[in-house]
């Protein structure tokens, strides 16, 4: 500063820098300097100081929109999550008639993961064709709600009826493949994929754990362009249609989540699908194959 009519200072301080990685991850905003100083004491603002301002004011919306879209703002990255998680819990009602109470329904049932689930449907019984299946997690019996009951205490209800026999239960309809291929399953492959015309590698290291009712639970770590990411959650049938949810844990870009959804080829230990990330970009690997298995029976 200064007095007498002398000059004054001023200065400010802001810039940035971008960068960017894959799968649809934001961007981040660094810093830099500017100086600026005036001795004619007039109290106008120098023309370069305004321009400064104006051009991180513009960077600084900027940054605000690409913060939030890292984040995840797309709402059809949720939506399509929802569609998978409820391929698994499809409710499906199956009615069967009883003229006695000796009459048999042909179907079993056992507590396995804390649910009351069918594993044997008669051919012959009063239930075959009628849409339930092997592995399908049964809801109630007759209205009476059955998640808290014992499968003996469950069997009972179908005992014990006459007339209308009415079983409501949920899971994946598909008769494709019935007999798990194998109790556990790990892996770690190395995969590929296109994004935004760029190609990237990475791997993922997969665990695939039998849940006694058509399917296997998923878990693992992925590592990519884009970081280090852990499955959160998942779900591959015993006929390797497959989806799970990675959420990135370290780097720049914590919290991206990707949707991958597709199919397993058991035979070559192969996987064939596509990736979107809850940015709204979105794509398919290119590549996808095991570097190395191991299975248990």
């Amino acid at each position: 500063g200064g007095g007498g009519g002398g000059g004054g200072g001023g200065g400010y301080s802001g810039g940035g820098s971008w960068g960017g990685g894959s799968k649809g991850n934001g961007y981040y905003y660094g810093t830099s300097s500017y100086n600026s100083s005036s001795g004619d004491g007039d109290g106008e603002i120098p023309m370069a100081v305004v321009i400064v301002v104006a051009v991180l004011a513009l960077f600084g919306i900027l940054y605000c929109v690409l913060s939030q879209n890292k984040k995840g703002n797309d709402p059809g990255f949720e939506a399509a999550v929802n569609e998978e998680r409820d391929r698994k819990r499809s409710s499906y009602t199956a009615t069967a008639h009883k003229s006695t109470p000796q009459t048999r329904c042909g179907i079993e049932l056992k507590c396995l993961n804390d649910s009351i689930t069918i594993t044997s449907i008669d051919p012959n019984g009063r239930f075959a064709n009628s849409g339930l299946e092997v592995g399908m997690t049964i809801k109630t019996i007759n209205n009476v709600p059955v998640a808290t009951f014992s499968a003996a205490e469950a069997t009972e209800i179908i005992k014990l009826a006459v007339g209308q026999v009415t079983i409501v239960a949920t899971g994946s309809r598909s008769t494709e493949v019935v007999n798990p291929p194998f109790e556990t399953y790990s892996g770690t492959f190395d995969m590929s994929y296109v994004d935004r015309g760029k190609q990237f590698r990475g791997h993922v290291i997969l665990e695939l754990k039998n849940n006694q009712r058509g399917g296997y639970t998923v878990t693992g770590t992925t590592s990519d362009a884009d970081g280090s990411a852990v499955i959160i959650e998942g779900l591959v049938t015993y006929g390797g249609d497959a989806w799970w949810v990675d959420e990135v844990q370290s780097g720049g870009d914590i919290g991206l989540k990707v949707l991958t959804t597709g199919k397993f080829d058991w035979s070559t230990n192969n996987f064939q699908g596509a990736w979107r990330s809850n940015t709204g970009e979105s794509g398919r690997y290119s590549s996808f194959q095991a570097a190395n298995v191991s299975k248990t029976f």
